[in-house]
């Protein structure tokens, strides 16, 4: 059997914070009725809010039907749960107790319980140091293709060039000259044939024009 004082509650949030309750042999009643082994005087706690039945050395805590519910470690009870050292119970939303299945100091001894943290923070993820950029490699020299054109090389020969300029110029003039005396030619037979062929009515004033400017007409 169980020794007395070997399960005790300690409140970690409530109207007594500290306050550790030695719990007797048997069922054991917490409420706010002064009736219960465990009173707490909080509007959150029922009359008869939960009660402790030990079963085969172990502590079975069950709720009875409380107004605001209780709790084991943050999750809602709704059947009997069987507790473990360092529990922590919720009654409603103000209340929490922290259950010891050993004595941890005399019977009505106040002390601090500790909270105790049940959901660890998940750890940071590792820092890894950013990739180090690496430029691509620079593309091989490739040869042109046999059929490429270099382009002249105006700079390497300018003299050349300037004589090619000057003798690509020359050509131009001689031709313009040549379309000229073509003009020329093509306009004075234009002219015989009009004269011979016009009408006296045409040819006439022509004649006159050209004798005014000293041109003797046959």
């Amino acid at each position: 059997m169980q020794e007395s004082g070997a399960f005790q509650l300690a409140m970690g949030q409530g109207p007594q914070p500290g306050q550790v309750f030695e719990l007797p042999q048997g069922t054991i009643s917490i409420g706010r009725d002064p009736g219960n082994q465990v009173m707490i005087d909080d509007v959150q706690v029922s009359r008869q809010h939960a009660r402790l039945i030990p079963q085969g050395g172990l502590m079975v805590l069950e709720d009875l039907g409380s107004t605001n519910g209780t709790s084991v470690n943050g999750l809602r009870i709704t059947s009997p749960h069987t507790l473990a050292h360092g529990d922590e119970i919720g009654l409603g939303d103000n209340v929490t107790l922290i259950f010891y299945g050993r004595p941890v100091g005399g019977a009505g001894e106040t002390v601090m319980a500790p909270r105790v943290a049940y959901d660890s923070p998940p750890s940071a993820a590792p820092a890894y140091p950013p990739p180090a950029f690496e430029a691509p490699p620079a593309p091989a020299h490739q040869p042109p293709p046999a059929d490429y054109a270099a382009a002249p090389d105006h700079a390497a020969q300018p003299e050349e060039y300037e004589d090619d300029y000057e003798e690509a110029a020359g050509c131009n003039w001689a031709l313009i000259g040549g379309c000229l005396l073509v003009a020329i030619i093509t306009v004075l037979l234009l002219a015989v044939i009009v004269y011979f062929l016009a009408p006296a009515s045409v040819v006439d004033p022509i004649g006159e024009f050209l004798e005014g400017l000293g041109v003797n007409v046959p």
